[in-house]
């Protein structure tokens, strides 16, 4: 009889530990649940990789254009202009 009780409350420490394993794993199965993943972390970390800093932004919005640097932009657009109907002339002869 004794061998029986002992084999009884041996069973029911055993089903007591597992419902407490079940209740743990499925705790931390929510929780794991709520981490960031690799995929998540890297999409966020290029993100901000991308992000203009704020001081450089600024900086290069204070600069003005000078003279030269006007005057050279004119001239390229004015080259580009040349260039493009020397290429079309070219393009009707062929």
């Amino acid at each position: 009889m004794e061998t029986r009780v002992s084999t009884n409350e041996f069973k029911n420490e055993i089903a007591s530990i597992a419902s407490r394993i079940d209740e743990l794993s499925k705790d931390q199965h929510k929780k794991s649940g709520n981490y960031v993943t690799l995929r998540e972390f890297q999409a966020l970390q290029s993100a901000v990789d991308q992000k203009v800093n704020i001081s450089e932004f600024n900086e290069q919005l204070e600069t003005k254009a000078n003279k030269q640097s006007v005057a050279n932009a004119l001239h390229r657009k004015a080259n580009r202009a040349d260039i493009d109907a020397l290429l079309a002339r070219k393009a009707d002869i062929v």
